[in-house]
This record gives C-alpha cells, sequence and structure tokens, in this order.
C-alpha cells in the first residue's frame, strides 16, 4: 500500500509559490495595459529585438529634428516680425518726409520722430529669443546694437564737414561778401551739403566749380563724409554683431540659413537716414540745405526698407522650408510609430482580461494560504 507524505510545509508552499507568479503575471500585464507594449519586449521578441532598437533610434532623431526645428520656426517668426516692424517704420518715416512742411515748422517734428524710430529699431535689432540674440549673428549671446556711439561719431563727421566748410567760406570770398568771417550752419547752402550726404569724387568736378568748392570736395571726400561711418570699420561703433548668419540643420541633408545680422546693408542705410534728421541740426539749416537732407532721408529710406523687403523674402523662404520638412518629419514619425507598435504592441483589452484573472487567481491563492495556515498536523493523526 502507497503512502503520500503530508506537511502543513508542502500545503502552505504551493499556494505560495502560485502567489508570486501570479504577482509577476500582475506586475507584466499592469505594466501592458499602461503602456500598450510588451513588459519584456526582448524577452518576446528575440532575434527582432534588433530592429526594435533600429526603429526607436531613428524616432530619436526625428524627434530631435522636429524640437531643434521648432526653436529655428520660432526664432524665424520672432526675426520676421521685428523685421516687419521695422520696415513699416521705416516707411511710415518716409511718408512723414515726402508730406512734410518748410523748415520752419518741419524740422522740429522730424527730429523728434526720427529719435524715437531710431532707438525703437535699436531696440528690435537687440530682440532675443529662448535666450539668444536674433540679430547678433553667430554670438547669440551678445546684444548687437549700441546707438550713442554711432550717433556720436555721426555728429563727429558733421562737425569736421563744417570746419572744412569754414575753410571754403573764407576761400570762396564769401566771409568778405558777407561781411561775416564765421559761418553758421544756415550758411550751408545745398551743394555744399550735398558733399557731406553723397561725397563725390573731387577729381570729377569740373574746374568751373571753382578752387575753393574742389578744395571742399577733396575735404569731405578726404574724410569729413557721412557714409564712411556706416562702412564696415565703422559701422563697429553701431554694431558688435557678427557678419556669419545662424544656420540650422533641419533634416539629415539639408541645412538653411535662419537669422539675419545686424550688420546688413538695410539696417545701416536705415541708421544712417534716421540720423541725418535726428543727429544733423535740421532747425538751423536754410530751406534749400533742410529739402536736401529731407531728399537724402527719403532715398536713403526707400532703399533700405526695400533691403528689408527682400531679406524678410529670403526668411520666408527658410520658414517655408522648415514647415515643409516638419510635415515630412510628422509623417515619418507616424510611420515609425506604427511599425513600432505592429512589433511590440499589444492589444490593452487583451492584456487587462489578463490582469483580471491573474488577480483573481492571486486572490485565491491567498485565501487558500490563509485556510491552510489554520491547519495543524495533528489533525491528520487524530
Amino acid at each position: 500500500m502507497a503512502s503520500n507524505f503530508v506537511s502543513t510545509y508542502n500545503l502552505l508552499n504551493g499556494p505560495r509559490a502560485y502567489a508570486r507568479s501570479a504577482q509577476a503575471d500582475i506586475t507584466r500585464f499592469g505594466k501592458e495595459v499602461v503602456e500598450a507594449r510588451y513588459a519584456d519586449v526582448g524577452l518576446v521578441l528575440g532575434a527582432k529585438t534588433g530592429h526594435s532598437t533600429i526603429l526607436y533610434q531613428e524616432l530619436a532623431r526625428i524627434e530631435g529634428f522636429t524640437t531643434s526645428n521648432g526653436l529655428a520656426s520660432g526664432r524665424l517668426d520672432m526675426t520676421q516680425a521685428a523685421l516687419t516692424e521695422i520696415r513699416e517704420a521705416g516707411e511710415d518715416m518716409m511718408a512723414t518726409l515726402v508730406g512734410l512742411p518748410t523748415n520752419d515748422l518741419g524740422s522740429a517734428t522730424i527730429k523728434g520722430e526720427a529719435e524715437r524710430v531710431l532707438k525703437a529699431m535699436t531696440d528690435k535689432l537687440n530682440s532675443a529669443y529662448a535666450g539668444q540674440q536674433l540679430f547678433s549673428g553667430i554670438k547669440t549671446d551678445t546684444a548687437p546694437m549700441t546707438q550713442d556711439a554711432g550717433t556720436a561719431q555721426v555728429t563727429a563727421a558733421f562737425d569736421n564737414f563744417k570746419t572744412a566748410f569754414q575753410t571754403y567760406w573764407t576761400d570762396s570770398g564769401k566771409a568778405a561778401e558777407t561781411g561775416q568771417a564765421v559761418a553758421t550752419v544756415n550758411d550751408i547752402g545745398a551743394e555744399e551739403l550735398s558733399l557731406f550726404l553723397n561725397p563725390v569724387d573731387p577729381t570729377t568736378i569740373p574746374a568751373s566749380k571753382g578752387v575753393p568748392f574742389i578744395e571742399l570736395a577733396t575735404a569731405v571726400w578726404n574724410g569729413a563724409r557721412l557714409d564712411q561711418e556706416f562702412n564696415d570699420a565703422n559701422w563697429q561703433n553701431w554694431s558688435s554683431a557678427s557678419n556669419t548668419a545662424i544656420t540650422s540643420r533641419i533634416s539629415a541633408s539639408e541645412t538653411i540659413t535662419t537669422s539675419i545680422s545686424a550688420n546688413d546693408s538695410s539696417f545701416r542705410g536705415l541708421a544712417r537716414a534716421y540720423s541725418v534728421l535726428a543727429v544733423l541740426p535740421a532747425d538751423e539749416f536754410n530751406e534749400n540745405a533742410f529739402k536736401e537732407v529731407v531728399s537724402y532721408a527719403i532715398k536713403e529710406l526707400g532703399l533700405a526698407t526695400e533691403g528689408v523687403t527682400i531679406v524678410q523674402a529670403g526668411l520666408g523662404s527658410a520658414q517655408t522650408r522648415v514647415k515643409t520638412i516638419n510635415e515630412s518629419l510628422a509623417t515619418q514619425k507616424t510611420l515609425l510609430q506604427k511599425n513600432i507598435s505592429d512589433l511590440e504592441g499589444v492589444d490593452p483589452a487583451a492584456a487587462k482580461v489578463s490582469l483580471d484573472a491573474a488577480e483573481l487567481q492571486l486572490n485565491l491563492a491567498y485565501a487558500l494560504t490563509a485556510r491552510l495556515q489554520s491547519l495543524s498536523l495533528l489533525n491528520y493523526i487524530k
């Protein structure tokens, strides 16, 4: 007759082991319900795990481009908004100048407005996005524009012109003719002022203009001229920006320019026009000289605002390209996520059924263990 070895230990150990297995199943199925993917992908996929890893790497690459493109797109949007304000301010100033009254009424109005618009442009060119300067080129940690040093140089240039004009005033006989030894700003004619605003190579001036005028043109050409304050060397008084624009890689095979430097010629033209109106003593000019200043400013504003428009068109193309690439990346991301889901995804509903079953089995194991704990070996030998 065969006999079985019976003990309370064996009776208790079986349900406990089953409970541990059920707890592991609950953890696994619970994770699958929440994440909708295998709890242990490597165990289930085996050799296919490498394929899953490659898909995740590609997904991470696409998400990286999406994030960086978002920053590039934001920078472009902010830059476009600033450029629009700068351009519209220039266009408004040009319209004001076209309808400007005579010097007696116009100079006071235009000087204050030019000072305001010049400061506004400076502030816009010092705009930042996500902690990076928009118009500093690759020097994104430094605000580019400093207005005071630039306008001070324009003042100095005009002072040099006045010194040259004083010599002309004397040598041309105008001092003797008028009995006025020292020339004033009001004595500067439109033709003489034009040399300061639009310097002329003195070798091209006909001798009929007279030696004093040619000597004035020579003095201006050699240094006492406005345009030199806005050349590459002296523009550093205005801007510390880098000429190198920011480029952004928007896909694995494409990079685009996503910024514009404050050193662009269109901004120099605007600063030149505003400075002439804000720095030069327009209220002291005679009527003809004042008209010369206004005509010069209108011409410069027209060229500069057209330049800003061209800049905006270029950045607009970059915006369109980023948008197109982002749409392509979104499509690729959706496809990759589907491939990953097909490879390692589980049905959350099915996982929930398995989870409920495991929880039920665990509860039964706990109940059985509790009942067995009340048993004693003495119950078998009575």
